[in-house]
């Protein structure tokens, strides 16, 4: 009975200590080869949440000839536990725009409209044609993508080299620090609730304290504008971005960025 007890307290000690993961292993039902979207948001009224599932999102004008991203061999990053397929960017089937594919994390309305959340990913772009800056990732406050309540930019820097930046439409702060091409960067995306700011983190050093930002935007006007709490994450392909992006990670302490999932080993 005892040794009962003792196993009983662990697994909910190891279950305690993993409850700050919203999502993670967002790709593991995948193959190389596979399309990433399961189906695609038409419209938004009346259209049932599809939870834990790749979609694509919801456009008003849908790129003509966009078809959903093909999972390609998986990316990685030390002492970054996420890895696995990861998500083709790129000129798929001649797509002239973008297409962007969304990750609905929850159907409850307020569930994560507090505190703190990150979202942390791998890119890998071999090449980055834009001169302007376009969205690469999105915080959702519409499970459809329809809306957001934070975005991360991209576009080519004056060597050729990623350069990122942060906020909401064209009120944007930009990252000092620029990506390398043909590399691997962990990204992290920091949405504080009670700050109402969006904070970017660009190859930070895991396994410790939360470390400075590399740049953070003032969030307030979007979140009382929209006023609603996360719904979801998404990508945006472009003919723009060539390369792959995955490992992705929703969690809500910086620590659980390095943490596994907890197993029952009874």
């Amino acid at each position: 009975m005892k040794k009962t007890i003792l196993v009983a307290a662990a697994f909910c000690l190891a279950l305690a200590g993993q409850a700050q993961i919203v999502k993670s292993n967002m790709l593991d039902a995948y193959s190389v080869g596979d399309n990433l979207e399961k189906s695609v948001y038409e419209a938004e009224a009346d259209v049932p949440i599809q939870t834990d599932t790749w979609c694509g999102a919801f456009m008003k004008r849908p790129t003509e000839g966009s078809v959903s991203p093909k999972i390609v061999a998986g990316l990685s990053y030390a002492t970054y536990p996420e890895a696995g397929p990861a998500i083709e960017l790129g000129n798929i089937g001649g797509m002239k725009g973008t297409r962007a594919s969304v990750y609905s994390i929850t159907n409850s309305k307020r569930a994560y409209g507090s505190g703190t959340y990150y979202y942390a990913f791998l890119l890998n772009l071999s090449k980055i044609g834009n001169a302007k800056p376009q969205e690469l990732a999105s915080l959702c406050s519409n499970f459809t993508g329809r809306s957001s309540v934070g975005q991360l930019f991209a576009v080519r820097a004056d060597d050729g080299s990623i350069r990122l930046s942060i906020g909401q439409g064209k009120l944007q702060t930009t990252c000092d620090k620029t990506l390398a091409t043909g590399q691997t960067h962990l990204v992290v995306l920091k949405l504080d609730y009670s700050a109402q700011t969006l904070s970017l983190f660009v190859d930070p050093t895991l396994g410790g304290d939360e470390p400075q930002a590399n740049a953070s935007a003032d969030q307030s006007e979007a979140l009382a504008a929209r006023g609603t709490s996360l719904k979801g994450v998404s990508i945006t392909n472009t003919q723009s971005f060539v390369g792959s992006v995955g490992g992705f990670r929703v969690v809500k302490t910086w620590a659980d960025l390095t943490a596994t999932a907890a197993t029952a080993a009874l």
